[in-house]
């Protein structure tokens, strides 16, 4: 990378040991990711979460102070 910053040099036929490494790493990710491209569904993805009634965690109280401006701290003078 420090001669090629832009590594606009193909450099993969000088390091098959890394292709390789990098190749099988790709296909174990991709059988369990799964690969939209390829028609592969993934091994390990599971459905998303439904809820029938979904509520809000938090509410916004209006009256609440979120932000409290330091000169109106009690302790200013």
């Amino acid at each position: 990378l420090d001669a090629d910053v832009g590594e606009t040099t193909d450099v993969a036929d000088r390091h098959p040991e890394v292709v390789a490494r990098l190749t099988e790493a790709a296909e174990r990710y991709r059988h369990d990711l799964g690969d939209a491209r390829l028609g592969i569904a993934g091994a390990g993805v599971r459905p998303s979460g439904r809820v029938a009634h979904p509520v809000p965690l938090t509410t916004y109280d209006p009256d609440h102070p979120y932000v409290v401006a330091e000169y109106d701290l009690p302790d200013r003078g």
